[in-house]
């Protein structure tokens, strides 16, 4: 019976310990202020990270860095970044849309909230259309990615769709031109009698 009790025991111990576990992990999105984008509007997309010392809670952020893609050209303009102003802007050095260094690290501690801005993405919109934007860091090139003090690099990966749409003609120009081929037809009318 004892021996029983010890193989339950056993059992449970390790199903226990094979279970899936719900602990957070460390994940990005991108946030627009902008409810509509319009052609000729320019907009910003911020690059958040959440849960971000999910894997260790004493570790160190150092740096970050990350390009940004989109699905169609001609849609899109990149025209710039501004980095969170806790990090040292190094985009132009690196080459990388959006760059940044810190020492010593951010730390998790009560005045870095679980989810942190990286930076915001700026764009200007061209043309009319359904666009995916996404970031992404090739962590065979050292300058991208989340660098941590103790863990080294982690991947940034996130995306989001966006829909431009056309910039509608203003009433008033509609009432405008219909007023103009009035006047022209008007003019016809009389040279012809």
């Amino acid at each position: 019976m004892k021996n029983l009790i010890q193989l339950l025991t056993l059992v449970t111990a390790t199903l226990l310990s094979a279970a899936p576990s719900h602990a957070a992990t460390i994940s990005f999105s991108l946030d627009t202020a902008s409810s509509q984008v319009r052609v000729g509007d320019s907009f910003d997309v911020n690059v958040i990270v959440h849960n971000l010392f999910a894997n260790d809670s004493t570790d160190e952020l150092l740096a970050f860095g990350l390009n940004a893609l989109y699905s169609t050209t001609g849609l899109l303009a990149f025209t710039g970044s501004t980095i969170n102003p806790l990090f040292d802007d190094l985009s132009l050095a690196t080459g990388l849309n959006a760059a940044g260094f810190v020492f010593p690290g951010i730390s998790n501690d009560a005045t870095v909230a679980q989810t942190f801005s990286l930076a915001s993405l700026h764009f200007q919109a061209l043309a009319a259309g359904n666009i995916s934007i996404s970031v992404n860091s090739d962590l065979a090139d050292f300058n991208q990615g989340l660098t941590f003090l103790n863990q080294g690099q982690s991947a940034i990966n996130a995306s989001s769709n966006f829909t431009i749409s056309a910039v509608p003609l203003p009433p008033t120009l509609l009432i405008f031109i219909s007023g103009l081929v009035t006047m022209s037809f008007s003019i016809f009318r009389k040279r012809l009698a």
